[in-house]
């Protein structure tokens, strides 16, 4: 029995990491994606 479980928690854990690790990515992404448009409107400022 507590193979069984111990064998749920561990896939129940994998599922968890591997969508933080999506949602980290999607986050660092996103980042990404703001800092370039801050510098889009910082030139845009200039001009």
């Amino acid at each position: 029995m507590n193979e069984a479980l111990a064998g749920v928690k561990t896939g129940v854990l994998a599922r968890e990491l591997l969508r933080l690790q999506e949602i980290e990515e999607k986050y660092n992404k996103a980042k990404t994606l703001l800092g370039e448009k801050e510098i889009e409107i910082e030139i845009l400022r200039e001009l």
